[in-house]
């Protein structure tokens, strides 16, 4: 269920024109760790 939510909160990032922003700082995240985690909401730096 866990997996879903994320999922859904991905897509409707993506709908508003948020997804690939940190949720955190707002930089970009990158393409390759959005490759590796697609459905993060923030980029490596804040997710570590």
């Amino acid at each position: 269920m866990d997996e879903l939510r994320r999922i859904d909160a991905a897509l409707a990032r993506l709908r508003e024109g948020s997804y690939g922003y940190c949720r955190i700082c707002g930089d970009n995240i990158a393409d390759d760790w959005l490759d590796q985690r697609p459905a993060s909401p923030f980029c490596k730096s804040c997710a570590l």
